[in-house]
């Protein structure tokens, strides 16, 4: 008997570090315990990409399941508790987060370095990834394939309104130890004091362009010192000069067309699939999981041009044989089996699953 819906499951970290995003390595480890008891086996993306793309079968009770950016601890914690249990994932990394080296041992120390992410100077969690070789050593293990979340994960501007004066300046400039620049990143730097105009991930669209002249104007009126902008948002009177600059500043920027949009979203999807090839030997790179979640339909057009032809999302909903351009995910929350055993019994039943969705939209 074969499946109906393929179960999608989406991780992020495993870590012994607290977030909305990440299960604990025990947890992880109860969970797969769960599966592989109860008849769950995670697939290869290639045994996913054939169901989703040519209906081809694959047993009951299979289930993909999916990690997304490429942090360290997905090397360090995930890949070991997969092969215990004899269940195989697919990360999608974004490629030019990947540094060349030597690949670190699995030991003690590693394992507390990823369960004890170091703190940047404003108490956020710096991330780290995995390297190249240990991309190669984890799929030449059989247990992990690696694919496409783009190369740069990079964010754009959606448009040029500012935020209303009310804001707080946190969220109407670019202020130290508030922005997360290691998780907000752009393909141009931004100036302390930026304004941060409505963010959108890459491939959600048009970008607006924010013009040298602000640029240059912004960098002018805060210290581009770290330390020294720091104390230029301390005080109310210099935020109000700021504010001043912004919004009465006359050449904010402009909208890219829609060729330019496409080339910098093709450019970005070649680098990534590139990357895959040379790297990993990659003969096909076939799947694309979409930054946050979703890709606008340019930057869909653009990715099948490339020869992308399955697109992962974070939307709640069924995955029947031949669902390859919107292929549900469903968040895997850092909770035990028993927590996961209702949710693949939902998914993995599309009438069930489309319920459900409906009760959650």
């Amino acid at each position: 008997m074969f499946t109906k819906s393929l179960p999608v499951l989406m991780h992020h970290y495993v870590s012994r570090v607290p977030s909305t995003i990440a299960v604990h390595p025990e947890i992880f480890d109860d969970q797969c315990k769960g599966m592989a008891k109860n008849g769950w086996h995670g697939i290869s993306l290639k045994e996913a990409e054939a169901y989703l793309l040519e209906g081809r079968p694959v047993p009951k009770r299979s289930v993909l399941i999916t990690f997304d950016d490429g942090y360290l601890d997905n090397y360090a914690n995930a890949w070991q508790i997969l092969q215990k249990h004899g269940h195989r994932a697919v990360i999608f990394t974004n490629t030019a987060r990947l540094s060349s080296g030597e690949p670190r041992a699995i030991d003690l120390a590693l394992k507390e370095s990823v369960d004890c992410h170091g703190k940047s100077k404003g108490g956020a969690i710096a991330d780290r990834y995995f390297n190249w070789r240990e991309a190669r050593w984890m799929e030449e293990s059989g247990v992990i394939d690696i694919a496409s979340h783009t190369a740069h994960h990079y964010f754009r501007f959606s448009s040029g309104d500012l935020p209303p004066l009310s804001a707080d300046p946190a969220s109407r400039f670019k202020v130290p130890d508030l922005f997360r620049e290691d998780e907000h990143r752009f393909r141009f730097a931004l100036p302390w004091g930026m304004p941060l105009f409505p963010l959108g991930p890459e491939m959600g669209g048009k970008a607006f362009i924010p013009s040298r002249e602000l640029l240059d104007a912004v960098a002018s009126l805060v210290p581009q010192d770290e330390d020294k902008a720091r104390e230029f948002f301390q005080s109310p009177d210099n935020v109000t000069r700021l504010n001043d600059l912004t919004n009465s500043f006359k050449n904010k920027g402009r909208m890219e067309s829609e060729e330019e949009a496409r080339e910098r979203m093709r450019s970005d999807l070649l680098e990534c699939a590139v990357d895959l090839r040379r790297e990993l030997g990659h003969s096909e790179v076939l799947s694309l999981c979409w930054c946050w979640g979703f890709g606008s339909h340019m930057a869909l057009e653009e990715a099948t041009k490339l020869g992308y032809k399955v697109f992962f999302e974070t939307t709640n909903g069924a995955n029947p044989p031949g669902n390859a351009l919107a292929v549900h995910r469903f968040k895997v929350r850092n909770k035990p089996y028993k927590w996961l055993k209702t949710r693949l019994f939902i998914y993995s039943r599309p009438i069930a699953a489309e319920i459900y969705r409906r009760l959650k939209s």
